[in-house]
């Protein structure tokens, strides 16, 4: 016979109506304490960690932070710190030599500006769409792509700030900090807004011409000299006609019979009526309808040269000679718009403005620079000055031109330091100019 303890337990249902009653106000109390609550006081432990079916982490049931499988961090509509402000602080970003590593600064899904350091090690700052803005090597070397903004007029100069550099805008001043003073390191030079040049033109219509029945004063043979000036031929297409000419054909120019080109031709007269050609050139281009041109001719004899620019462009002119001998630029009597003795069959027809001629110096017109005194790198007329001084300095031997104001006969007085020439015929303004 075995023995053994026998416990009866006896449980009334009015007890499992007692316990289950007491079940349900502990429930309640414990969903109660679960209610949602004011996200800024901190998280609920409820809220710390959930994961979706993916697997990615979220810090907080609203998945304001995430971490996917790849360890990304990204956090949403909140932000992120290091430090307590009580001691420092360090933000690591680590990653491979020769691998770059980067902070990203997005608007919305565009990534607008980066920093951080590139494959060849070098600090960057980035722009989108532009490339590296700003790089620094490992040598120091700072490489700016775009412009650098210097200071304010405010800058103080002090010991601290010895070396520093401002920009003073009332000035237009660089200005370095040294000895406790702000030093003038480079100035912008006053910009000048220079008017639009206007003047007029002169018709020759083969019945108006200029002859001076002497020689220019002060004039002198010489090796130099530049010509220039604006024409537009509106007749006598196809047969000889003079601009410039000096007794019997010893410096001029013209259009050619025939080939409607420009002809530059200078003489050396040594005596006993003989004459030698020592300057000459043939322009590529052809004029057989009306239109504004410029012309410039400018030749040194001492070194061989002879240039021919129209409309700005090198004309390669043709037949050139440019011997080492003098141009007998003197003589007893000069012709405008016709040959220097008048005759009726090679007068010009057209119209002309501001005829520059200089027997004295020889400028490089291949320069840009030096074919810009005459015309303007955008096809226009400059103005050469009241007496032509403007393009070398010096007054030519001759200028004509006509200002605005003034009438048509004041193009034949010579605003250079040469003698006036006789008017023969009637005088008109152009309908039209090259400053129009």
């Amino acid at each position: 016979m075995k023995r053994g303890i026998n416990i009866n337990i006896h449980i009334e249902k009015k007890h499992i109506y007692l316990l289950s009653l007491f079940i349900i106000i502990i429930g309640s109390f414990i969903v109660i304490g679960a209610q949602p609550f004011d996200t800024n006081l901190g998280w609920h432990p409820l809220q710390q960690i959930a994961t979706d079916e993916t697997g990615t982490a979220s810090v907080d049931a609203n998945a304001n932070a995430i971490i996917d499988k790849a360890e990304n961090i990204s956090l949403t509509d909140g932000r992120a710190s290091v430090g307590n402000g009580t001691t420092d602080s360090i933000l690591e970003i680590r990653g491979k030599t020769t691998e770059y590593s980067s902070i990203d600064f997005y608007s919305d899904d565009t990534n607008e500006w980066g920093i951080g350091k590139d494959t060849d090690g070098n600090f960057y700052i980035d722009k989108s769409g532009a490339g590296n803005a700003l790089t620094i090597d490992d040598n120091r070397n700072v490489q700016l792509a775009g412009s650098i903004k210097i200071g304010s007029d405010s800058s103080a100069c002090i010991n601290a700030n010895e070396g520093a550099q401002r920009y003073n805008s009332v000035d237009k001043c660089l200005q370095l900090c040294t000895d406790l003073n702000w030093q003038d390191v480079s100035c912008a030079a006053p910009v000048t807004v220079q008017e639009a040049y206007t003047a007029k033109a002169i018709i020759f219509d083969d019945s108006n011409y200029g002859i001076m029945n002497s020689d220019y004063t002060g004039s002198s043979n010489t090796k130099k000299g530049i010509i220039s000036f604006w024409f537009n031929r509106q007749g006598g297409f196809g047969s000889e006609q003079a601009l410039i000419s000096n007794i019997d054909g010893t410096l001029g120019i013209q259009f050619q019979a025939g080939s409607n080109t420009i002809r530059l031709a200078g003489e050396y007269e040594p005596g006993g009526g003989l004459a030698r050609l020592v300057l000459n050139a043939y322009s590529s281009s052809t004029f057989t309808s009306s239109g504004w041109h410029h012309v410039i001719v400018t030749w040194d004899l001492a070194n061989g040269i002879v240039q021919m620019y129209i409309d700005g462009v090198n004309d390669n002119p043709t037949e050139t000679q440019a011997d080492n001998n003098v141009v007998f630029t003197t003589s007893g009597r000069h012709g405008i718009a016709t040959r220097s003795n008048a005759d009726s069959n090679g007068r010009y027809e057209g119209y002309l403005f501001d005829l520059y001629i200089n027997y004295q110096e020889y400028l490089d017109i291949s320069v840009a620079a030096n074919r810009e005194k005459f015309r303007s790198s955008d096809g226009k007329p400059v103005d050469l000055g009241s007496d032509g001084s403007i393009p070398t300095g010096n007054q030519p031997i001759a200028f004509f031109h006509t200002d605005v104001g003034e009438t048509a006969d004041t193009f034949l007085i010579n605003a250079g330091f040469g003698d006036g020439v006789t008017r023969y015929g009637i005088f008109y303004t152009a309908p039209t100019s090259p400053t129009d």
